[in-house]
């Protein structure tokens, strides 16, 4: 349970561009791969272009919360 509460959070990050570099954190690298495999995560993931698009909205003053 707590990785799906985590996820939401790794995922924000990866589409503001963070990266994991493989030598130093490959058991949080593997976690990710793992947790972006699962078909619950692919049925409600947002892109980057989403998330994107929900941070401009929200700067604006008018949020989009149906993205």
């Amino acid at each position: 349970m707590t990785d799906f509460l985590m996820w939401p959070l790794y995922e924000r990050l990866l589409a503001r561009g963070y990266s994991v570099d493989r030598s130093r954190l490959p058991k949080q690298l593997a976690w990710i791969e793992n947790m972006s495999a699962l078909t619950a995560v692919q049925e409600v993931r947002n892109t980057s272009d989403g998330y994107l698009k929900y941070w401009e909205s929200q700067r604006a003053g008018e949020t989009l919360y149906d993205l």
